[in-house]
């Protein structure tokens, strides 16, 4: 079986060196805003997989207090942080081995998380997820889009993903999509650019956002 890469150990390292540096990204700050905005008031208990510096977690009290928050990192470091900083049940865990019960959750993330996996850890990963999801729940999905090499391995992205690639795999495991949303990566005048490359199709999108519903 193939090794991924993607060790605890390197992502305490990732942690330290881009905990600070991603809340001022422009396409991470809307992307979380979506996320922010595709989470129901009717939400009581929500999974984050792969919590990284607890950005997320954040948003969602800030807007929805009522809202109990788990989450699980294979990072020790974010684990040991986001408990110092925010009330919820936080473990140190992966995507393979969800250490929830099941029909717990109202909604599951997997933000930015799904392309660190090799095709076998996918399979398991989405069949947990299924797992702790409630029926009718959500799965709240990012990957990136249209990768070169260099980005992707700098990255340590096992996969790469495409709207129908996604859709299928969340289909054979009884999701469906119910709306996406692509986002383009620009580092400056990033709403106006954004706005142009989707009007003139002059660049294809880099990030995939999807919200699927446990059928």
């Amino acid at each position: 079986m193939k090794v991924n890469p993607n060790t605890s150990e390197f992502w305490d390292l990732m942690n330290i060196e881009c905990g600070n540096k991603l809340p001022s990204s422009q396409i991470y700050i809307h992307k979380n805003k979506i996320i922010l905005g595709w989470i129901s008031i009717k939400n009581k208990n929500i999974l984050n997989i792969g919590i990284g510096n607890g950005y997320l977690e954040n948003m969602i009290l800030l807007k929805h207090k009522h809202i109990k928050l788990f989450g699980i990192d294979i990072s020790k470091l974010a684990i040991k942080n986001i408990n110092r900083k925010i009330n919820g049940n936080f473990k140190v865990a992966n995507i393979k081995n969800i250490p929830f019960k099941n029909n717990l959750f109202d909604s599951v993330l997997a933000i930015d998380v799904l392309e660190h996996l090799t095709y076998q850890e996918l399979n398991i990963g989405i069949r947990e997820i299924y797992r702790v999801v409630k029926n009718g729940g959500k799965l709240i999905i990012s990957v990136p889009l249209n990768e070169n090499l260099i980005d992707k391995k700098s990255n340590r992205h096992a996969i790469s993903f495409t709207l129908e690639k996604l859709s299928d795999l969340l289909i054979n495991n009884n999701f469906k999509i119910y709306k996406y949303k692509n986002l383009y990566a620009f580092r400056s005048m990033y709403s106006i650019k954004s706005l142009m490359a989707k009007c003139l199709q002059i660049r294809k999108p880099n990030l995939l956002i999807v919200e699927a519903i446990k059928i």
